[in-house]
């Protein structure tokens, strides 16, 4: 039935988004890593580098929405994932000949946060050609469950695959081997989620939007000014993005290596302490849903939480104890996220 091949496609797209989503951690942490070896635990390089990567995804996202009303959002996931894949291979085939180069890595820095930003609302966008009105809800809610989860097991996975190439015999010679390792697993997690496209057969044919890019991109940006509850939303998140959830890529790997000594194993057991809290307020927030009026103060006792753990990081040295406090630095962070979409879907 139509309804049953739109559930096979459902499933098709939400494999390759679990997968692409697992592997995002592997790059999340070994370029860090990667950084950190290659240049005697310089944090101020490897911050700049994470600075490159996240900028990009953070300014063109809003790009990749419009090109997505403009073209195929399959055809656009499509091109994001095999440009991913060219990218973590040609990486792992330089860092395995010992060829980069700093502006090189800034350049593949860039790039993958570029093409990150064309990936996002492309999964977003192509969920309304697989399923019908009536079940977009439950598939958008899978989505982000599986999200939270991939945040759970993504950055253990990563952390560990690290740890073990590390204590193989030929990491003797090839100190970097196991971070080759770790972009090439990506990469071939990058192709499988090709494959998992082959078979989906979109059900409602695209429509493209008459207006330019452009024009697109500036009506969105126009929306979002002249609604003062977005606009105030969107400046939050900004300054969350900017002064929390930034700072954090930067101070776990530095905290793992640098102040405590420990391997990568340590650093993705406590990023995966970030992606259990995380599911831990989202089941919260849709265990008891916040109403509008109590939604601000949560927001911002939230992220006072939040502000307070990543603080108390600065001279906490037992493992357990920062773990502890990465658990309800994400708690806070899962929290406010579910219960501001709500907020937002309601809005729109």
């Amino acid at each position: 039935t139509m309804h049953s091949q739109l559930s096979r496609a459902f499933h098709w797209h939400w494999a390759g988004v679990a997968i692409s989503q697992l592997g995002s951690f592997f790059t999340l942490l070994a370029f860090p890593w990667l950084i950190l070896q290659l240049y005697q635990n310089d944090s101020w390089r490897m911050a700049l580098v994470l600075a490159v990567m996240g900028i990009p995804t953070s300014v063109l996202i809003l790009l990749g929405g419009a090109l997505c009303d403009r073209f195929s959002s399959f055809r656009l996931l499509l091109l994001a994932r095999t440009g991913l894949l060219l990218l973590l291979l040609l990486l792992a085939a330089l860092i395995w000949q010992q060829q980069l180069s700093f502006p090189l890595l800034l350049l593949f820095a860039a790039s993958i946060g570029s093409l990150n930003a064309l990936a996002m609302p492309a999964n977003q966008a192509i969920l309304a050609q697989l399923v019908p009105a009536g079940d977009f809800g439950r598939a958008n809610g899978l989505i982000m469950l599986t999200t939270q989860l991939a945040q759970l097991f993504g950055p253990a996975l990563a952390g560990w695959t690290l740890w073990w190439f590390s204590q193989q015999p030929l990491a003797a010679t090839q100190p970097l081997l196991g971070i080759a390792c770790a972009f090439v697993l990506e990469a071939l997690g990058f192709a499988v989620a090709m494959l998992l496209m082959a078979p989906i057969r979109l059900q409602r044919p695209f429509q493209p939007a008459l207006n330019p890019v452009w024009l697109s991109l500036w009506q969105g940006l126009q929306f979002c000014w002249q609604q003062p509850q977005f606009r105030l939303v969107l400046l939050y998140l900004l300054l969350v993005s900017f002064f929390i959830q930034g700072p954090l890529l930067v101070i776990l790997p530095v905290l793992s290596k640098l102040k405590l000594g420990l391997a990568a194993n340590a650093f993705g057991s406590f990023y995966a302490m970030v992606g259990a809290g995380a599911c831990l307020g989202a089941a919260m927030a849709m265990w008891r849903p916040v109403s509008d009026q109590k939604l601000g103060m949560l927001v911002l006792l939230a992220n006072a939480v939040g502000g307070l753990t990543l603080f108390s990081l600065s001279w906490l040295t037992q493992p357990w104890l920062i773990a502890m406090n990465l658990l309800i630095f994400g708690c806070s962070s899962g929290l406010v996220a579910v219960a501001g979409i709500h907020w937002f879907q309601r809005g729109a």
